[in-house]
C-alpha cells in the first residue's frame, strides 16, 4: 500500500450525476433573473438594486453599482457594451441603461408610469421592447429614447399580465403570462412585436418558453396548489396543450442544453426538471449544497449558469461532476495507463485490478454521451492490457473510464485524426 494523489471521480458526464459546481457569490441577497452575452460576460440581478457582473465564464464576479435600493426585476444586453435593465420605485417603472459593460448604469423613470414593466428584451441595438403587467407592450426603435405602445389584443386575454419576452428571430415572438388561478396567456406577433395575439392556455400563469425545433415549442408555468406545468405546441404556437407536471412549485424558467435536454426551475425548490427526451419525461434532480435557484441560462452544450436565493452561483461543468484531487490511500495494485495519448484511431490501455471481476471500458464525448462500451470478461487479480479501436470516432476529447464492480478509474484521452 501507498499514499498517492488520485482523482477521485463521483461522476462524470450526466451518466453519473451532478454537474453544478457552487462559485463564490460577492452578494448574499437573492439573485432572481440572469443574461450571458457570449460564454466569458454575463450579468445576475437581484434584491436591494444589485447587479453582478462576470468576464471569466462564471468563475469569479463583482458587484456592479446602479443606485437603487429596490429589485432589479429584468436586465439584457445587446453587446458586451450596451445592455438595459428595470426596477421600481413609488414614481413607476425605472429604467437602468449602460454604454460601458455596467461599470456606470444610467436610470430614468418610464415615460408612460405608473405602469409596471415586468420585462426587457432587445432585437437589436435600436429595437427593443418592454412588457407590463397590465398587458401593455411598448416598442423602440431608437435605442430607448422614444416608446410606443403596441396594439393590444381587444378578446378576453387581451390585458393580462405579460411577464417575459422571447423571441425566435426579428418576426416571431411570444409574450407569456396571465393571471393566477384564471388563466395563463401566451401572446404571439409574427410582425417584429407591431401586433400581438393573446391565447388562453390553461388555468395558472405561463413564465417561460423555449423552442426545440422549427416546429414543436414548449412553455412552463403554474401554482403552487397545483404545481409546475407544461405547454405544448407542435405548430410554432397556433394552438397550445396544456398539462401538469405533478410536482410542487412554479416552473419559473425552462431551458434547452442540446435537442433532448431540457431543464426547468422551480419556485421555492432546491431542485429542477430535468428531461433527456425532448420534454417527454422528466426526472426530479437535486442542486448541490441544498440551494434554490431561480433562474438558469445555456449558451450551448458546453456553457451553463444558475443564480438562486442568498446569492447562490452555480456553473455547468460539461466535463466531470465533482471531481476532487485529494490524497488517498489506494492498493499498489491498482493503475490506469493509456498510450499513445493523443491518439489517431488505436489507444492501448494497461491496467492492475485488486479484484477479480469483469471490467467494463466506456468511452464518453464531452456531452456525456456514451460512444464506446466492452466488457472484457473474467479476470483475475493482476496486470492486463487491451487495445481500443477508436476508427469510427471523429477527432476530440474523450474520458476512458475502466470499471470492475464498484471501483472506477478513468483517463482523458485526445484523438487526433
Amino acid at each position: 500500500m501507498k499514499k498517492i494523489f488520485l482523482f477521485v471521480f463521483i461522476g462524470i458526464m450526466s451518466s453519473f450525476g451532478q454537474q453544478w459546481v457552487q462559485k463564490s457569490s460577492p452578494v448574499s441577497v437573492n439573485l432572481n433573473k440572469l443574461f450571458f452575452i457570449d460564454s466569458s460576460s454575463g450579468w445576475a440581478c437581484g434584491d436591494s438594486g444589485v447587479i453582478i457582473y462576470s468576464s471569466d465564464k462564471g468563475n469569479s464576479w463583482t458587484s456592479q453599482l446602479t443606485g437603487l435600493s429596490s429589485e432589479i426585476v429584468s436586465i439584457f444586453f445587446i453587446d458586451s457594451s450596451l445592455g438595459y435593465a428595470l426596477s421600481y420605485s413609488l414614481d413607476g417603472t425605472i429604467v437602468l441603461k449602460t454604454t460601458n459593460g455596467g461599470n456606470v448604469w444610467d436610470n430614468f423613470v418610464f415615460p408612460f408610469s405608473p405602469n409596471i414593466m415586468s420585462d426587457v428584451h432587445f432585437l437589436n441595438k435600436d429595437i427593443g421592447f418592454l412588457a407590463g403587467f397590465q398587458g401593455e407592450i411598448f416598442r423602440t426603435s431608437d435605442g430607448g429614447e422614444r416608446w410606443e405602445q403596441m396594439n393590444q389584443d381587444t378578446s378576453v386575454y387581451g390585458g393580462y399580465p405579460v411577464q417575459n419576452l422571447v423571441f425566435i428571430d426579428s418576426l416571431l415572438g411570444f409574450g407569456l403570462g396571465g393571471y393566477m388561478d384564471i388563466s395563463g396567456v401566451i401572446y404571439k406577433t409574427s410582425d417584429g412585436g407591431l401586433n400581438w395575439k393573446a391565447q388562453g392556455v390553461g388555468p395558472e400563469p405561463i413564465y417561460d418558453l423555449v423552442f426545440i425545433d422549427s416546429n414543436n415549442v414548449i412553455a412552463t408555468g403554474g401554482d403552487l396548489e397545483y404545481g409546475a406545468s407544461l405547454t405544448r405546441s407542435s405548430d410554432l404556437g397556433e394552438t397550445w396543450n396544456y398539462d401538469t407536471l405533478g410536482q410542487y412549485g412554479i416552473g419559473f424558467q425552462i431551458v434547452k442544453r442540446t435537442s433532448n435536454e431540457i431543464y426547468i426551475t422551480l419556485d421555492r425548490r432546491n431542485e429542477y426538471l430535468l428531461s433527456t427526451d425532448s420534454g417527454a419525461t422528466w426526472k426530479v434532480k437535486p442542486f448541490p449544497n441544498n440551494v434554490s435557484m431561480n433562474a438558469m441560462v445555456f449558451l450551448d452544450s458546453l456553457n451553463g449558469y444558475a443564480v438562486g436565493d442568498s446569492g447562490k452561483i452555480l456553473v455547468y461543468d460539461p466535463y466531470f461532476v465533482n471531481v476532487k484531487n485529494e490524497e488517498a490511500i489506494i492498493p499498489e495494485d491498482l493503475s490506469l495507463n493509456v498510450y499513445p495519448n493523443p491518439f489517431n484511431s488505436y489507444i492501448t490501455i494497461l491496467y492492475k485490478i485488486s479484484i477479480p471481476g469483469n471490467p467494463e471500458i466506456n468511452i464518453y464525448n464531452t456531452l456525456g454521451e456514451k460512444v464506446y462500451n466492452e466488457f472484457l470478461g473474467e479476470q483475475n487479480i493482476g496486470e492486463h492490457k487491451r487495445m481500443i479501436n477508436a476508427v469510427e470516432l471523429s477527432s476530440g476529447i474523450y474520458y476512458l473510464t475502466l470499471k470492475v464492480k464498484d471501483k472506477i478509474v478513468s483517463s482523458k484521452i485526445v484523438l487526433l485524426k
